[in-house]
């Protein structure tokens, strides 16, 4: 997908409104719908322009940006690559969302696997569950990590 390809999706219930960008299947929004108050924080760009990004394949950085697997050297920036790529959609509900990304090319050539990285958000009354599936295509272990890095708005009381 292009830049042109990108979506957003809405997520609700009784309580909260959830937003959800295709671009890294990342949480945008999170509100109260009876007080409108946000949780998420708002991305602002001269501080930090994300909102909760999906680390994968790798949390944190490796040494010099490159690592060695079977004796060959990788090319992996800070957190890995999801977070910068367009997700497919699944399946959408109105208080469920289902996303999908899956080895590309460009991905092989930074990371020599075969996946399918699956990830869900699901309301459930005033909660939001994230679901995180990844399938390995290969008849090899994969080595991998995965987390979140979501940053709430804080009140300054």
């Amino acid at each position: 997908m292009t830049g042109a390809d990108k979506m957003t999706y809405t997520i609700s219930n009784d309580h909260l409104t959830c937003t959800i960008d295709s671009k890294g299947a990342e949480l945008k929004s999170v509100k109260d719908r009876k007080t409108n108050k946000e949780y998420m924080w708002n991305g602002d760009p001269a501080y930090w322009n994300r909102t909760s990004p999906v680390l994968f394949p790798f949390v944190g950085a490796v040494k010099g940006k490159e690592y060695r697997y079977n004796g060959k050297t990788y090319e992996m920036s800070q957190h890995g690559f999801a977070r910068d790529m367009e997700f497919s959609l699944i399946s959408n509900t109105s208080d469920e969302i289902q996303m999908e990304l899956t080895d590309t090319e460009g991905t092989l050539t930074k990371y020599p696997f075969h996946f399918r990285l699956k990830i869900g958000y699901q309301l459930n009354d005033r909660a939001l569950t994230v679901i995180w599936r990844v399938e390995n295509w290969n008849e090899n272990d994969m080595f991998f990590a995965i987390g979140a890095h979501p940053g709430f708005m804080m009140p300054r009381e």
